[in-house]
């Protein structure tokens, strides 16, 4: 940025002196005195401005604004305008990009509730990318209405295998067979590979997940 405002500032230079010096010609040719220090004046007075302009431009096109917008005022206001836009004038659109961002992250969030609470309807432990299952065994209710609602799916399916933890053991349930006032009936497959149903009383049930 400095290096194209040098640039600028130096083929300027150049023209403003060339015309300086052609205007100088002809006036004295004319016979009309000029006052140096007046025509100094002005000549250092259009270099500010038009380095101002050139620091405005080369500030805001490279932050993706409108260039000659700035520039024309850079010249306006010059030094002033350019130092305070430095510190002040943002990325076109960072804005944007950030707020679009934030709602994309809270759009996440949403979602991955949303799939947590779907989870705990439809009576499974939700997987390790929604939360740790084991955490939320430890604050469910292992009663009648908990069995029920984890027995089948939204579709009517009996749900499982189900890992079931009572009385300081384990059985794995293929599936929820039944579920009665005091005890819920499971399905479960014996050593020797046929299927057979038994009762775990509630009050002894330590915990249930997904097996």
């Amino acid at each position: 940025m400095i290096y194209q405002v040098l640039e600028y500032l130096r083929h300027y230079w150049g023209m403003l002196v060339g015309k300086t010096s052609t205007l100088a010609d002809e006036t004295s040719g004319a016979g009309i005195s000029l006052d140096p220090r007046l025509l100094l004046g002005i000549i250092i007075l259009l270099t500010i401005c038009m380095a101002s302009s050139f620091w405005a431009g080369s500030i805001a096109g490279s932050r993706r604004h409108p260039l000659l917008l700035h520039a024309l005022i850079g010249a306006v206001a010059p030094i002033a305008y350019p130092a305070t836009i430095m510190f002040t004038l943002d990325l076109q659109g960072a804005k944007e990009r950030e707020q679009a961002k934030l709602d994309e992250e809270a759009a996440a969030e949403a979602e991955e509730a949303e799939r947590v609470r779907l989870a705990e309807v439809m009576g499974r432990s939700p997987t390790p990318e929604d939360e740790d299952a084991g955490a939320e065994a430890e604050s469910e209710t292992f009663d009648e209405e908990y069995f029920k609602r984890i027995s089948r799916n939204e579709t009517g399916q009996l749900t499982g295998p189900w890992l079931i933890s009572y009385n300081n053991q384990s059985v794995c349930a293929l599936n929820i067979a039944e579920c009665l006032d005091q005890v819920v009936v499971v399905e479960i497959e014996t050593p020797g590979g046929d299927r057979q149903r038994i009762r775990i009383r509630y009050v002894l049930i330590e915990g249930c997940e997904h097996a």
